[in-house]
């Protein structure tokens, strides 16, 4: 015989089909394989901050200065800030004396 390369025939990627019984195996490791990994989600919990001097709190957001301040968006017309853990008194924006009344013989704001 010549010492030649021996020859090889490569199947096409298409004509190779794997035994039916290994068929859910391939699709369950390829779809583990395209899952992300996910890291362990870290503890949430709650807290009271206000019991009753929230009317309709629509929005919250943080002051994004540092300061750890939220700003609490109420539906009465007043932006309340929540400082180290705790409501303060004094709004930060009062427009309540602004809104315009759904009902004028009422005293209670728009909602």
């Amino acid at each position: 015989m010549p010492a030649g390369p021996k020859a090889r025939f490569v199947f096409p990627i298409s004509t190779m089909k794997a035994p039916l019984s290994f068929r859910p195996l391939v699709f369950l490791l390829a779809l583990i394989g395209a899952l992300p990994v996910f890291a362990a989600a870290p503890a949430i919990s709650l807290q009271t901050i206000s019991s009753g001097q929230l009317v309709s709190p629509v929005y919250l957001t943080n002051a994004g200065d540092g300061s750890n301040r939220l700003f609490v968006c109420d539906q009465v017309g007043q932006v309340r800030i929540i400082q180290d853990g705790m409501l303060l008194p004094t709004p930060f924006l009062d427009l309540s004396a602004k809104l315009v009344r759904k009902f004028p013989a009422t005293t209670r704001p728009a909602c």
